[in-house]
């Protein structure tokens, strides 16, 4: 249901509310994620231990609209992954050392072609929200700013299909010194700035 939602609300306010001077596209993509970790420590005692998010396949849709002058175009970018997080100290999560997380990620940016057009090679950014949800009792589901920046390539296959390979690194913001997934009894604090991941990307697109 919240993947649903997310999809729909994407493509409406790319397709409604922005200020499309071109063509629009519309591409589903099939990708696969390389995760970093996040250095964790205790709140209550000095322990300090990493969480590893395990490297898996991710999904989503890119929404784009040209922009004029020619060679630009807005991007919305979302995402939907299920990982697995794992802690070597389960004492920081109330006793959970692996639990099933699911990340999504709703971003808004641009891309630019070198070549003037929108085909073929390009440089993308994109700056939203992650949402981070664990399946495990006991443990909420967190919000973090998050930005991504990667390039790319469209193949035009016909008048209005393309073929898209996108390569792209994400970066999750997180408070030093903050929680993380704890709604009452566990003691996982971040010992970091954020975590970094690698997704790479194909997808088909439409453009009408």
């Amino acid at each position: 249901m919240h993947i649903r939602t997310w999809i729909t609300g994407a493509a409406l306010l790319a397709t409604f509310s922005l200020p499309v001077r071109g063509e629009t596209e519309i591409t589903p993509f099939l990708g696969y994620r390389f995760a970093n970790n996040v250095a964790l420590r205790s709140d209550t005692t000095t322990t300090t231990d990493t969480l590893k998010f395990s490297d898996s396949s991710s999904f989503g849709i890119l929404v784009n609209g040209d922009i004029d002058p020619y060679g630009r175009q807005y991007q919305l970018y979302y995402s939907h992954q299920d990982t697995r997080a794992s802690v070597g100290q389960p004492a920081l999560f109330s006793g959970i050392s692996q639990f099933d997380v699911s990340i999504d990620r709703l971003q808004f940016g641009g891309l630019y072609f070198p070549g003037g057009v929108s085909s073929l090679g390009f440089i993308a950014g994109t700056l939203g929200i992650t949402r981070m949800s664990p399946d495990a009792a006991g443990l909420e589901t967190d919000y973090q700013p998050s930005i991504s920046l990667g390039g790319g390539a469209k193949l035009p296959l016909g008048q209005h299909l393309l073929l898209r390979f996108d390569l792209r690194g994400i970066y999750t913001a997180l408070h030093t010194n903050a929680a993380i997934f704890c709604s009452g009894g566990c003691t996982a604090r971040v010992d970091s700035h954020g975590f970094f991941q690698m997704e790479t990307a194909v997808g088909l697109g439409f453009r009408f």
